[in-house]
């Protein structure tokens, strides 16, 4: 058999962003919970035999009355994933068919599918129920429909009585089910005590009989258990029903667009339930059902969720195992878009800067989760809350953000676009040809830009002097002092604008000296700083300070280049006596540097360090 055509309502929501339009990708985001509920990656735990209610039965087979009945228990079998920790999932409630006459939990088809759908994160019960009528009596049919369904909500209420146990939303409860399992779940999704009193079709549930001595079949939720009475007031109506080739009584029992949706298979070649209208297997004593077809029309025009699919071929369409995996993935995929939480919005900052930090934010959702991701940055902290913090690149890149609500499901992925930075922030700052008055500042070319201002002052003072630059350099010639700490910054200036300042770097002119010995001279300085030794040496990753100190001070340590340039610079307090203090040295490259502990009392003490890895 061949997909016929496919005609569907899709739900879409769409998010309008601060400022910039948010572009949607719905693959683009890897998923971060191993597409639960679409993908089989769990391992099934059946349990048989649990009981969820008792009801007036009648006997069969053979039927005998209405009037012959007696108390049968209900039972169902449970299909659970092995190993889930998720404490509220899911749960699909199943009725097989078989005209309201014969049928077992135990269909085949029906196994598969509920294997299927626990293997997917679900809980999936099959359900025993009443059967029987009276085939030359349409009233008993009725009633054997009503029946079925009444047990259907008894065990969707016995389900969410134990859903603690049994670890279920009771707001994610669905129904489904083939042929009169179908009939079935329909009836129980949008057949009510008001339905009931005001349909002529429904009449028989209250009773009948050529003597009219038929029993009242009882409300909608009152048979079977008592979980739809006070104090419990439990609703055993289904949340969203899969209609495998079912049919209902009357579509006028579908009244708004907020009921269960609905998505229906069927076959065109149906005739034993006819996909358009009709007494099922064309028997005239039957009453007429609606089949799939007008209820995707009653549907459409309420303006309620649904799909259907319609295939070449009769009933029982999932016997051809090419149509009964279309039909778990168009069901996964209809429950999953039920589901999802609403596709959420970025609040984007509007200058995004090369190599540049810019926070991102959508609404707090109560019970909601977040997933940010990123190509072309990275992001800093956190990734799963609703505020992201990312540092860019030189070519733009893209954002992407899904939400996860309490059953682990996802939402559509909001992508934000950014385009390649027309600016930056500069970087790789460094000094170079540092003297005791003098250095040259220099930093990686930006993109884009037209010129660059440079800030630099003294360490310890409040003003800066601000500089330009046409290139990514800048000379500072005889305007520094000796053995002075300057710190400066840089900017880039584009035509679109600035990004701002760079980090702030620091160096130390040359010149330091007691007796016209500098802090580099290979000569032995005093000090109030004795017995100073590095260890180990030559050293790595990381070298040990270990010295004397004759009181308690502040100490300045400091790590020169051979050329003279300042490349990282600590301060400490030492202890009187002896001390010992870890220097990283992780960011510097091999080579010979000399390390200095200077006082304010007194010029600095130096060993020289050999970093080799």
């Amino acid at each position: 058999m061949s997909l016929r055509f496919l005609q569907c309502v899709q739900w879409c929501c769409y998010a309008l962003l601060l400022g910039i339009i948010v572009p949607f990708s719905l693959s683009a985001q890897p998923s971060c919970t191993n597409n639960r509920y679409k993908n089989e990656i769990f391992e099934v735990q059946k349990t048989s035999w649990i009981k969820y209610g008792t009801a007036t039965a009648v006997v069969y087979p053979p039927y005998v009355s209405e009037l012959a009945t007696y108390q049968k228990d209900l039972y169902l079998d449970l299909y659970q994933p092995v190993g889930d920790t998720l404490r509220k999932r899911p749960t699909i409630v199943m009725v097989y068919g078989g005209a309201f006459l014969v049928g077992s939990t135990l269909q085949p088809e029906l196994v598969d599918f509920c294997n299927a759908m626990a293997r997917r994160g679900y809980v999936v019960a099959a359900i025993d129920y009443r059967l029987g009528y009276n085939s030359l009596d349409n009233n008993t049919a009725i009633r054997a429909v009503y029946r079925a369904a009444q047990d259907l909500k008894a065990a969707i209420r016995y389900l969410k009585a134990n859903a603690s146990t049994y670890k279920i939303d009771t707001s994610l409860v669905f129904a489904g089910g083939n042929s009169a399992g179908g009939v079935t779940s329909l009836h129980a999704a949008y057949v009510n005590e008001t339905e009931r009193a005001n349909s002529d079709l429904l009449e028989a549930t209250y009773g009948g009989g050529l003597l009219g001595n038929w029993s009242d079949l009882g409300c909608t939720e009152c048979s079977g258990n008592n979980y739809g009475l006070p104090p419990y007031n439990i609703s055993g109506v289904p949340d969203l029903v899969i209609n495998l080739w079912g049919a209902i009584g009357d579509t006028i029992f579908m009244k708004a667009a907020s009921d269960a949706p609905v998505i229906s298979f069927h076959g065109t070649s149906d005739d034993i339930v006819n996909p358009n209208y009709g007494s099922p297997f064309g028997y005239p004593v039957i009453s007429p059902l609606y089949g799939s077809i007008p209820i995707h029309e009653r549907a459409n025009h309420l303006g309620m969720r649904n799909e259907i699919h319609i295939y070449d071929g009769g009933h029982e369409l999932w016997i051809d195992g090419g149509i009964a995996t279309e039909i778990k993935n168009y069901s996964v995929a209809f429950m999953y878009q039920f589901m999802k939480p609403n596709t959420p919005i970025i609040q984007a900052a509007t200058n995004v800067c090369a190599n540049g930090f810019s926070s991102y934010s959508t609404p707090v959702t109560a019970g909601v989760g977040y997933c940010w991701s990123v190509v072309g940055g990275t992001i800093v902290g956190s990734a799963n809350s609703a505020t992201v913090t990312v540092q860019w690149g030189n070519a733009g890149g893209t954002l992407y953000l899904r939400t996860i609500n309490k059953n682990l499901v996802e939402s559509d992925a909001t992508t934000l676009v950014v385009s390649p930075p027309s600016c930056g922030i500069p970087i790789s700052l460094s000094v170079n040809n540092l003297t005791n008055t003098s250095a040259r500042l220099d930093w990686a070319v930006v993109n884009g830009a037209n010129s660059y201002t440079i800030q630099a002052r003294k360490v310890g003072t409040t003003t800066w002097t601000s500089l330009s630059a046409n290139s990514n350099s800048k000379q500072l010639g005889n305007v520094l002092q000796s053995c002075k700490q300057y710190e400066w910054r840089v900017r880039a200036n584009c035509s679109t604008g600035s990004c701002g300042y760079s980090a702030i770097h620091t160096f130390t002119t040359i010149g330091c000296s007691n007796g016209g010995k500098t802090a580099l001279d290979d000569t032995t300085i005093p000090n109030d700083l004795t017995a100073f030794s590095l260890s180990p040496n030559p050293a790595q990753n990381e070298v040990l300070l270990q010295y004397f100190s004759e009181n308690e001070q502040d100490v300045l340590v400091s790590c020169w280049q051979s050329n003279g340039q300042m490349v990282q610079q600590y301060h400490h307090t030492t202890a009187t006596g002896d001390n010992e203090w870890l220097m990283s040295l992780s960011d510097l490259p091999n080579g010979i540097y000399w390390v200095t502990l200077e006082t304010k009392q007194a010029a600095p003490v130096r060993q020289k360090l050999l970093i080799a890895r």
